[in-house]
This record gives C-alpha cells, structure tokens and sequence, in this order.
C-alpha cells in the first residue's frame, strides 16, 4: 500500500486526488493507497446529510474562513480543520476478502489501537460507527464505496479548534460533544508522531505492507485529466 502525506490540502483538491486514484484502483492501474491530509477549516455534509444540521448561515461560517462541500461519503455533517488527522484510504475490497461492515470494524480498530498507543482507552459505542473517548467523539467515519474500491475515510482529532463543531450538529447527532487527543492529555501532541503509529497499525490490522511515497509528481498520471490539475498543483508545491 502507498502512503501519501499531502499535508494541507484544501477539502475539493483532496476529492479528486481520491477520485484520481480511485479509477486508477479500479481499473488495476496501481495498488492500494492511503491519502493523509489536513483540511482548511471546512464543513462537509454527506449524501444522506440534513442541512438543518448546519445551525450557522453560510455566510457567517464563510466570515470565519470556513468553507462548506456537499460531498458523496456517507454520514451527515462534520468539521475539519487543521490539527486534525485526515486519512482516505482507497482500497479494493474484494482483494483484501472483506464486506463494507468488517472494513469500517478495521479502520475503526486503527484509531483504537493508535489512541492505546497514546495512552488512551477509546471505544466503541454499539449501533454508532465512530470512536468516542466517554460520552466524547474523537474520531469520525464516512466512506463510500464504488465498484468495490472505497474512498473518503476517518477524521480523528488531535490538536484542531473544537469550538467550530459548535456550528454543526456533529454526524447529525443533537447535543453531540466531541473530543481531542489535545483535551484528553491536556499538551499538544505533533501530528506526525501520531501519524507514524496510525501507519503502522494500519499496517497490522490491515496485513498489508506500507510504502511511503514522497515523489508527488507522479500524482498527475492519475489526476490531470480531471477537472482540478491536483497533480500539477503538487508539481508546484513540491517543486517538481
């Protein structure tokens, strides 16, 4: 499996990056990928979302600098924004023997697993699918999944504002508070020591072997024929 770290990476260019890669995948053009970013504050509302869960006009949030996307993942509305661990993973879930229901279990026992690590004791809440920290959610999932290769992914909080998932009923949830790795030590945490251990549980969990990529130019192949260059976009930002 390939991992990209695209650092910050606005909310639209991640999408077709994802798209890109995910025709690539289904067409056997190339491997397993796992895509980690951090979003500009963004708000993003699923498929099956109800925009009555966003309680704040747009044109106040876009005041505050926050974007909003109507997207094709599953799940209702969430909040992203730096500090927080953003991670797609497209994957052919056919080559790897699973059902959407025990792939969503696996990424959910990445974050458990990569939290414990952390010292903290996470869970899971039957009949919900994220993980909650108590009555807390620190991690969300949203995924979707064509001809068998999925996109979109997870989002766990580590050192992001909290104070915008005010602005939103979190996973259509009324009253629903959410959590960080941030509050629950109480100190910042580096971004990158976290995404360390997440690559390797995912690594564990998912029996796979990880490459990291670092060469970004070849992102083009995959992406330039689609209606954002993402791929010139990373040729200029890694001087490609």
């Amino acid at each position: 499996m390939w991992v990209i770290n695209a650092g910050m990476l606005g909310y639209e260019d991640a999408w077709y990056l994802q798209n890109g890669l995910k025709k690539a995948r289904q067409e056997e053009r190339v491997g397993d990928t796992l895509i980690l970013v951090q979003h500009p504050p963004t708000i993003t509302l699923g498929r099956r979302g109800n925009e009555d869960n966003i309680l704040v006009e747009g044109d106040a949030l876009k005041r505050q600098g926050i974007e909003i996307f109507v997207t094709d993942r599953g799940g209702d509305v969430t909040f992203h924004g730096p500090g927080q661990l953003v991670g797609y993973p497209i994957i052919s879930l056919k080559e790897h023997g699973l059902s959407v229901g025990h792939y969503l279990r696996r990424l959910e026992d990445v974050i458990l697993r990569t939290l414990y690590d952390l010292g903290i004791i996470a869970k899971k809440i039957p009949h919900t699918i994220g993980i909650w920290v108590g009555e807390k959610k620190i991690a969300s999932l949203g995924i979707r999944v064509t001809r068998g290769v999925t996109s979109h992914g997870f989002a766990l909080n580590i050192n992001n504002d909290l104070r915008p998932f005010d602005f939103i009923n979190p996973c259509g949830m009324k009253g629903l508070k959410v959590s960080s790795v941030r509050e629950v030590l109480g100190e910042d945490v580096h971004c990158s020591n976290i995404e360390n251990i997440l690559i390797m549980h995912f690594s564990r969990v998912f029996q796979i072997e990880i490459v990291k990529r670092t060469d970004f130019c070849f992102l083009n192949i995959f992406t330039g024929n689609m209606g954002l260059d993402v791929g010139n976009k990373f040729r200029r930002k890694h001087q490609c």
